[in-house]
């Protein structure tokens, strides 16, 4: 009897020392939430607070982290402070370099297999990895759409197989009415290969687009603007981060907090850039429209405009997706996507003087 009482007494001791314990972690923890409360909204320096809220707010679903802890004519002076100033400018193609026409057989093979290339860059830093493809034929870049237009989207590996793709981003936003994210209406642009999917005339649209001789443009038009300059493939989106070589002005943090990128571009030699940076992850939290922008001057970006980020960031890369969406089902349901064709090995170049 005496053994038992001693052996429950020990076991009430070390009891009591694990609820301490969690006691003392659960104070700790209460403690540091109440302290990163106060610092982030309640302390002279507004740079965590604006992040917290333009974070927010650059989001479909997850506005109300923001409106929890300010109000609504806070946030309002909060998005005024940060934001990318439209500098109303259009592209200037004539400034894009088209491919190089051979002279014989043997330049046009070459020529062939420079074109066909695709660089696949691997990209870090601070709280952020990603994937960056440089495509060096622009006529291989295009928009592909989901089949149930209006209906329900389709996740980037399924659409991209569908046009039999080698590689694919995610592009425009879609209205995401009573928020279940199915993806199958464009908000905004859709023109595939010509064919206009979503888009209604009298609305003004951040273009994001190629012209029929390859070149990115990007600027604010019409549908009957549009339709004249001929555009084959396009979605509308903003902001734009580079416009001729001149890189937008960019105030605080841009409006847009830190989170998944996607962005396309275009450098002078007519090579497009496709950019996928992973985010809301414990080992990516993402990227700013700075970031975003730098990086894409980094690469050699002439033009270049942001895509649909956060839980939409998608970049598909020979047969499968590659990155780790941070939606909870992973890839998610999208209308649109920006494609790279697959390269026809039969197709020859035209050769001068053959």
């Amino acid at each position: 009897m005496a053994y038992r009482s001693k052996h429950g007494k020990s076991k009430i001791i070390r009891l009591n020392k694990t609820s301490r314990v969690i006691a003392y972690c659960l104070a700790g923890i209460l403690a540091f939430s109440l302290l990163s409360f106060v610092v982030i909204f309640h302390s002279p320096y507004t740079y965590l607070k604006d992040l917290w809220v333009t974070t927010a707010m650059s989001t479909m679903n997850h506005q109300y982290l923001a409106r929890i802890f300010v109000s609504d004519k806070e946030i309002e002076e909060i998005m005024a402070r940060n934001r990318v100033v439209d500098s109303g400018q259009s592209v200037d193609v004539s400034q894009i370099s088209s491919p190089p026409v051979a002279n014989n057989l043997a330049e046009a093979r070459k020529l062939q297999e420079e074109l066909a290339l695709i660089e696949k860059i691997d990209l870090s830093g601070p709280g952020y990895h990603g994937t960056l493809l440089i495509v060096h034929d622009p006529s291989r870049v295009f928009v592909g759409a989901t089949s149930k237009a209006g209906v329900v989207g389709e996740k980037l590996d399924v659409m991209a197989k569908k046009y039999d793709a080698v590689a694919a981003i995610n592009a425009g936003g879609f209205v995401d009415v009573g928020g279940v994210g199915n993806g199958g209406t464009a908000d905004g642009l859709t023109i595939s290969q010509g064919k206009v999917v979503s888009g209604v005339n009298g609305v003004r649209y951040d273009l994001v687009g190629f012209t029929q001789d390859n070149k990115l443009m990007l600027g604010s038009y019409t549908l009957a603007e549009i339709k004249n300059m001929q555009i084959r493939d396009a979605v509308s989106f903003h902001p734009f981060l580079i416009v001729n070589g001149q890189p937008s002005q960019i105030i605080g943090n841009g409006g847009w907090g830190i989170d998944p990128r996607t962005a396309i571009g275009q450098r002078q030699d007519g090579a497009v850039l496709l950019l996928s940076i992973d985010g809301r992850q414990a080992s990516a939290v993402g990227v700013s429209i700075k970031d975003l922008q730098n990086i894409m001057i980094q690469y050699g970006a002439y033009n270049a405009t942001n895509l649909d980020g956060g839980s939409s960031t998608t970049i598909f890369w020979e047969g499968s997706i590659i990155n780790n969406p941070c939606g909870p089902a992973g890839a998610r349901y999208l209308p649109n996507a920006i494609m790279v064709s697959n390269v026809d090995e039969n197709s020859l170049l035209s050769v001068q003087g053959e």
